[in-house]
């Protein structure tokens, strides 16, 4: 009883991450790709007419390698592009990160091999995640003796957009054409890509974020 009535700081812990994060614990893998910095002073919108063609030709469906019908559709904001502004970037070094979030990473079924639930992962939505990151142990030095006082650093959350449906990975949803208000054909069948973050709208999203 008396456990329950004063919980563990840890179990405090644990329950407010519940009440305000969620509790539907997923597991993460990394994944070939790269993780690089992304420095708003090297992106620009860019108002050239090529570059509206580009973002025009967004609303239209694809075609794949395979030959069959121009059925993808690929999500996207009706915008104009964010494009890189430099023709030297800066380093794209992501040392200084949290050592679990310098790679890509995908959510998959708990328990499965080689994954790991980097301390704490919850499920955000269908395609992304919340990922809590404990800070490092850090040492500082006080006193005449330089005697060293270990302290344990602050948590932080970073949301994961893009990071799989659900713990499914990248998959190809099928959608059926829906009829119009006559019962005629509306819109047609379509497919798309489910739990992915793609590039333009990633980019921008950073942009304006970091605004």
């Amino acid at each position: 009883m008396a456990s329950l009535c004063n919980p563990s700081p840890s179990l405090q812990q644990r329950d407010l991450d519940d009440l305000f994060f969620g509790s539907s614990c997923v597991a993460l893998r990394a994944v070939p790709g790269d993780a690089f910095c992304f420095d708003r002073d090297e992106w620009a919108v860019d108002m050239t007419a090529s570059a509206l063609a580009k973002t025009r030709a967004r609303s239209k469906r694809l075609a794949v390698k395979d030959g069959g019908a121009a059925d993808v559709v690929v999500p996207c904001i009706p915008a104009r592009e964010i494009i890189i502004s430099t023709t030297e970037p800066s380093q794209k070094d992501v040392s200084a990160w949290p050592e679990e979030l310098q790679h890509p990473l995908l959510k998959v079924p708990l328990g499965t091999s080689g994954s790991t639930l980097v301390n704490r992962a919850v499920a955000s939505g269908v395609r992304s995640c919340l990922v809590k990151v404990e800070s490092k142990e850090h040492t500082a030095e006080s006193g005449k003796n330089a005697s060293k006082d270990t302290r344990r650093g602050s948590s932080y959350w970073y949301r994961l957009k893009g990071s799989g449906n659900h713990d499914q990975g990248f998959v190809v949803r099928h959608n059926s054409a829906t009829p119009d208000a006559h019962g005629q054909l509306g819109k047609p069948a379509f497919r798309d890509i489910r739990g992915s973050a793609f590039i333009p709208t990633a980019m921008r999203e950073n942009f304006m974020t970091a605004r």
